[in-house]
């Protein structure tokens, strides 16, 4: 990034009256602070009226705005191509929200830009696979998404895949992730006294409390995350075809952790959060992949096989 647009974008992060410290900055932007502090006595200079506030950080002073800010054709063609990724990845509510912000986008593009652009959305389309969300489920986010940003109580009813059990929960949401295909809230279960992580396709009914919460600040999004990368998760190696291997890293969540070429096969090894539904994936390759590891899974491939071979020789005798 070029200093006179990294220091622009210094200037629209503390936009409206935001404090950040230099380190906060450092991290944005993935500079040191010496460069931070650098630009901003460089942005002070040309006139931008930054405050340094001990121990908290830099904003600007109360009432400064820049103008508004035009696009480039590249940087309007990087954002059309980014909200249609999100359009076909995620709920309605937010799809709406995307459609509103382009229209607002595209409005204040100079003439030549829009012209640009629109000869381009004729030109890309992206087909990406999606999963459809439920009219519940999409209310339930909107519920959720409130929650969260008033400290708001929820107390649901919710479905384990794990267990099969339908429990009441009383919860305190944190965060809301994608990943998987589908949306994750993660909260603190009074029920449970820990942080869970609740699938909202398998809330089954939500409400939220008259009650609020004090955000417990022990919990933090980038070490929950960090956390659940391999923690409480399964190692899982398969011996592919190369072609099949191909096709079996574009599915991995959280990537592999190992690869190790055996002939003209492929040995991976990756992580998963759950083990009982892998296998309904994996036999789906034939005789492109055989589990390793571990011998559970393996012996369960084993077993749905003879049954399938059972059943179709079963069909074939009947029809001789």
């Amino acid at each position: 990034m070029k200093k006179t647009d990294r220091q622009l974008g210094y200037i629209l992060l503390l936009q409206g009256g935001k404090t950040l410290t230099a380190e906060k900055i450092s991290q944005h932007f993935e500079v040191c602070k010496r460069t931070v502090y650098r630009d901003i006595q460089a942005i002070s200079e040309a006139g931008v009226p930054i405050i340094s506030l001990p121990g908290k950080g830099y904003q600007i002073m109360d009432g400064y705005y820049l103008p508004p800010v035009t696009f480039t054709p590249d940087e309007a063609t990087a954002l059309y191509i980014a909200s249609q990724f999100a359009r076909q990845q995620t709920d309605a509510s937010i799809r709406a929200d995307l459609n509103s912000v382009m229209d607002k986008i595209e409005s204040i593009l100079p003439e030549e830009t829009h012209a640009y652009l629109a000869r381009l959305k004729s030109a890309i389309h992206l087909s990406i696979p999606n999963r459809s969300h439920s009219t519940s489920e999409t209310r339930y986010l909107v519920t959720i998404k409130e929650a969260i940003v008033r400290r708001q109580l929820l107390r649901l009813r919710y479905h384990a895949a794990t267990t099969d059990q339908t429990t009441d929960r009383a919860v305190e949401p944190m965060w809301l992730l994608y990943y998987g295909g589908t949306w994750h809230m993660i909260g603190y279960c009074r029920l449970r006294n820990d942080l869970r992580d609740f699938r909202v396709d398998r809330i089954k009914h939500i409400m939220p409390s008259s009650e609020t919460f004090t955000l417990r600040e022990q919990y933090k999004l980038e070490d929950y995350i960090k956390q659940q990368r391999f923690e409480g998760m399964h190692e899982v190696k398969v011996r592919f075809t190369a072609l099949a291997a191909n096709y079996a890293r574009r599915w991995f969540h959280w990537g592999t952790t190992k690869e190790v070429q055996d002939g003209d096969h492929v040995i991976v090894t990756f992580l998963v959060d759950e083990i009982d539904y892998l296998w309904r994936w994996l036999i789906s390759f034939g005789t492109d992949a055989e589990v390793l590891s571990p011998i559970s899974l393996r012996e369960k491939i084993a077993e749905e096989a003879c049954k399938i071979a059972s059943m179709y020789s079963m069909k074939i005798a009947k029809a001789v």
